[in-house]
């Protein structure tokens, strides 16, 4: 019963799992090797499911089940209370991941940026027509926009932040040997492109639009001033690096800005002057989303009638960054939750057994004067001991896989105590509450009733 209903679960759960992690996840039944392995399942937890109760009743001696000795043997507690425990240690380890997960993928998202994306769209540039006209085209478009009050800055480029670099490459300091090269990234932007992210400048200056470029001049990061050896911040200004395509001088330091995710930590950072670069076209808007949007894509197919008007907001295309961790996530809640469920079963399953088991010895020290809240905690302390040993064995093991997966992230929170207390609280409530129905009802139960028949 349980592998049919495993299966009928599985088909309508599927689509969601599907939801959640983006893929296409597909389970045919009708497929020789789906049957083949759903009868290994039910065969395999048939015999071992099985093969324990049939072992302990083949070890009775009948002359001892004949006089009513116990039959149960030393290692059935042993057993059950390990069984419990197994439970318990699977969801607090599940709990503590899931809990881990989410504050380290929270503390990514909500860190400063250092950089403003917000009310930002990316237009996707043109991609038909004549490339020799491209750049004209594209400076009209970002005039005509320009015109309207809903419209705040308009920037172009050949990557945006969450993209990768235009080119990754070999750069050193002019005057060093080539073996001196260290990578750097290098991203080819329009002169207004900086001004519109909001990147802050720390020393020199960017390309004035309004005046004729320099194109052989760059402006870098802090990090690519140290990893280069370019001194500080204002000594760094007028260097001369060396690219594998030509020799640049250096007019401007912005401040480190996390470029990617911060799943991975900075890089140096070389922005390239272009006047037009129109791999992609950020626009500023200030009012009225939906509007803004319509007018936009009129303005963008009269000014490229051959392509195709495509956009996304930068915000959300920069968190997507973030989107396996998210799904790793919630599948590990959705783990969680049915782990401690079925924990919660085993715990029910366990109390439900004892209690029967002592229900006469329950009811002789009611008879003898014992209180119901004295029996109450003798019953729970029986149940909470395997749980509190499971726990001591478990947290170790959670610390260290935590401290492990925590240090591929360049930047991370501290594996603080907490981490590992909440789940452990949150697991002991909920055995409290599970065993506590069964041990009050055993401890108020009526005990002339248990003992009448002795």
């Amino acid at each position: 019963m349980s592998s049919f209903l495993a299966a009928a679960i599985a088909l309508l759960l599927l689509p969601v799992l599907n939801s959640v992690t983006g893929r296409s996840f597909e389970l045919n039944f009708s497929e020789p090797e789906w049957l083949i392995a759903l009868a290994i399942l039910f065969v395999t937890g048939t015999f071992v499911s099985g093969a324990y109760p049939a072992l302990v009743l083949s070890s009775f001696k009948p002359t001892e089940v004949i006089k009513r000795k116990s039959g149960s043997g030393s290692g059935g507690p042993t057993l059950r209370n390990g069984l419990v425990g197994f439970q318990f240690g699977c969801s607090l380890l599940l709990l503590v991941a899931t809990l881990l997960i989410f504050r380290q993928v929270n503390f990514m998202r909500n860190q400063d940026k250092e950089f403003n994306t917000e009310q930002t769209i990316v237009v996707k540039g043109p991609e038909l027509g004549e490339a020799t006209d491209a750049s004209e085209r594209i400076s009209s478009f970002r005039n005509e926009l320009l015109q309207y009050p809903f419209v705040g800055k308009v920037a172009t480029s050949f990557s945006v932040p969450g993209e990768d670099p235009s080119v990754s490459t070999g750069i050193r300091k002019f005057g060093q040997p080539v073996n001196e090269n260290k990578t750097g990234n290098i991203y080819w932007i329009d002169p207004y492109f900086i001004d519109l992210y909001g990147i802050k400048i720390l020393s020199g200056k960017t390309w004035n639009p309004e005046m004729s470029m320099d194109f052989e001049s760059v402006v870098i990061n802090e990090e690519a001033v140290k990893v280069f050896g370019l001194g500080d911040n204002e000594s760094a200004l007028h260097e001369t690096m060396i690219l594998p395509f030509d020799t640049v001088r250096i007019i401007g330091v912005v401040k480190n800005h996390h470029w990617n995710s911060m799943k991975k930590p900075y890089t140096p950072m070389i922005f390239k002057a272009e006047k037009i670069s129109g791999a992609s076209l950020s626009i500023q808007i200030k009012s009225d989303i939906h509007q803004s949007l319509q007018v936009i894509e009129t303005e963008y197919k009269a000014a490229f009638p051959d392509d195709e008007f495509s956009y996304y907001f930068i915000d959300d295309f920069y968190r997507a960054q973030y989107h396996e961790e998210e799904v790793f996530g919630k599948l590990f809640t959705s783990f969680s939750i049915l782990a401690v469920v079925i924990g919660c079963l085993g715990l029910w399953g366990l109390a439900t057994f004892s209690t029967m088991q002592r229900q006469k010895e329950i009811s002789i020290r009611k008879t003898l004067g014992a209180s119901a809240h004295s029996i109450v905690i003798l019953l729970v302390r029986q149940f909470l001991r395997p749980l509190f040993i499971s726990g001591i064995i478990v947290l170790p093991i959670a610390w260290t896989t935590g401290q492990h997966w925590l240090e591929k992230f360049p930047y991370r929170i501290p594996f603080s105590v907490d981490l590992l207390l909440l789940p452990l609280f949150i697991l002991l409530i909920l055995a409290l509450i599970t065993v506590g129905y069964q041990t009050f009802k055993a401890a108020h139960a009526n005990h002339t009733a248990s003992l009448k028949g002795e």
